[in-house]
């Protein structure tokens, strides 16, 4: 099964990432810990609950099991008119939608998407689209998709009000214009998770950096002291580019490789050994 989170939050980070998750999830670690991840999980909750004040009629899914897709589906057929945390499940692909609220005039589900960002970014659209198709795949046609999110514009004076405090934005043409990535990238997901055996370096692309990998030992295995990573003011691409080239230490930059001034002194410094200040300044 492909979830929405395992999408987002794995295979768009890095395609290893997911491997790794589904099959080695023990060995993975986050780099965010302790109070604020759970800021960051309050913060969407807040927002989201927020969010809900704008549909007064809704009716909450309880539970992501298939359960709740079946209280899902009831709800539907029974005609209650807008659902919080909608769940489809269909040909291996798992989403939960923020809500979901019946159109009479096109007699399709409208879906929104709520996030504590304040405007629509490119996952956001990858991650709307994900849902509409396990939608769509689940039997449940969508029409208009929107993303609900934060107006930074806006000033609280007492109680939060909902319709000031969030913007819906619909995002449908910009969902349909990237559906034949999202599917060609659901298809490579799946597949990466139907692999058994621990991938050999390079099967599977890995498009981290090791300040943000959470499992080095699979994308970075023995990755070296002074790596090329810790390059200051170094592009992820570029480290990237020198380190599968073989250039993986700050030492092994040729010295032909453009670099900045104080790049130079970084490497400088590392292979002399010697300290420079400049003393006027």
């Amino acid at each position: 099964m492909l979830t929405k989170s395992d999408y987002t939050h794995h295979y768009l980070e890095c395609p290893l990432h997911l491997w790794v998750w589904k099959h080695k999830q023990e060995v993975m670690h986050h780099h965010t810990k302790g109070h604020s991840l759970l800021w960051i999980f309050e913060e969407g909750n807040m927002v989201d609950s927020i969010a809900r004040e704008l549909f007064p009629e809704g009716v909450l899914i309880k539970g992501h099991s298939d359960s709740a897709q079946a209280q899902t589906l009831e709800h539907i057929k029974k005609g209650t008119i807008t659902i919080f945390q909608a769940v489809a499940v269909a040909d291996r692909i798992m989403a939960i939608a923020d809500i979901i609220r019946f159109n009479a005039k096109t007699k399709k589900w409208d879906l929104f998407e709520v996030k504590s960002s304040a405007e629509v970014k490119d996952e956001h659209v990858k991650d709307v689209c994900f849902q509409r198709m396990a939608f769509t795949k689940a039997g449940i046609k969508i029409g208009k998709v929107h993303l609900i999110h934060v107006n930074k514009d806006y000033v609280r004076s007492g109680p939060i009000d909902p319709a000031l405090f969030l913007i819906t934005e619909d995002i449908t043409e910009q969902v349909d214009e990237i559906e034949s990535v999202v599917k060609n990238d659901i298809a490579k997901a799946l597949s990466i998770i139907d692999k058994k055996d621990t991938p050999i370096s390079g099967e599977i692309p890995c498009t981290c950096v090791p300040k943000k990998c959470m499992c080095l030992d699979y994308c970075y295995p023995n990755l070296p002291k002074h790596s090329v990573f810790d390059l200051c003011h170094i592009h992820g691409k570029k480290a990237r580019e020198l380190y599968t080239s073989g250039v993986r230490t700050i030492l092994e930059i040729p010295d032909d490789y453009r670099l900045r001034a104080d790049q130079v002194c970084q490497k400088k410094v590392l292979g002399t050994g010697a300290t420079i200040i400049e003393k006027k300044k």
